[in-house]
């Protein structure tokens, strides 16, 4: 695992040894999960571990009120999305996904459900959110968002006084809209996360620990391979030809995966 912007285009290079971070042995580590853990994974990883309540706070008696503290998070489908709602199975987490409504609603409700805490999951289309009765009693102290735009201020108002939102990506490209009553009187407070910047400024050793327990959540089945990914095989014969197709095909947004490139 190399360190961020270390640089990709090039066959060989010359690194010292904290440059780079070793895996642990793993018999169930995808080639596809060690290319991306240092992005998706580790990002779904570090939203939950450094601005989850009871994860950060000394307070023992929150610590005791896991169990009902929920988090919420739209692109609920996306890669980070999914890996959210199976680290909250993972660590017992109730979890609210907002998605876009769309033909095959249903059958993707059922598979995102699955992911996540049993009885502790609730997918639901930004229509369903608007309809607060339906969160009206749980206690959502994190929010999580990657899309901003208007859609996103329902998702404030269902959280409770003095909660987060952690802001790690602008799907819609259009500013993150507040009403000043959620930050008056609500105390709603706004943040921002890039994981490149924690990567350059995190000590070694949290990124190795870091690492370390999301390769034992895959070797004990909590952190499963998303079909989010192509692999495409570069040789030395068609390589040009076949990145020049794949970096098309991904520019289009029509393929709806992250190519990977295995050059052979």
């Amino acid at each position: 695992m190399a360190k961020p912007q270390l640089g990709t285009w090039q066959s060989y290079t010359t690194l010292n040894v904290d440059d780079v971070i070793k895996l642990p042995k793993s018999k169930n580590l995808t080639e596809a999960q060690a290319a991306t853990m240092s992005v998706n994974m580790s990002t779904a990883y570090r939203l939950i571990k450094d601005y989850y309540p009871p994860f950060t706070s000394n307070s023992s008696s929150i610590n005791n009120n896991r169990n009902h503290q929920w988090i919420i998070q739209n692109a609920a489908n996306s890669s980070v999305g999914q890996y959210v709602l199976q680290l909250c199975k993972a660590w017992n987490i109730g979890c609210i996904g907002v998605i876009r409504s769309r033909p095959n609603l249903d059958e993707l409700k059922a598979y995102l459900t699955k992911l996540g805490a049993p009885d502790k999951t609730v997918i639901l289309t930004y229509d369903e959110l608007a309809d607060r009765s339906k969160l009206a009693k749980l206690n959502i102290t994190l929010g999580l968002n990657c899309v901003s735009g208007p859609e996103t201020t329902p998702m404030m108002k269902s959280m409770v006084n003095g909660s987060r939102l952690i802001t790690y990506g602008g799907m819609s490209m259009k500013p993150l809209v507040v009403p000043t009553s959620l930050i008056l009187f609500r105390d709603i407070k706004l943040e921002g996360f890039m994981l490149t910047k924690w990567r350059m400024e995190a000590p070694l050793e949290d990124q190795r620990k870091m690492f370390g327990e999301l390769v034992d959540l895959i070797d004990r089945g909590q952190l499963s391979n998303q079909e989010h990914f192509k692999i495409v095989k570069v040789d030395p014969i068609q390589g040009e030809f076949k990145v020049r197709e794949a970096i098309q095909e991904s520019m289009s947004g029509g393929s709806g995966k992250k190519i990977l490139f295995k050059f052979t």
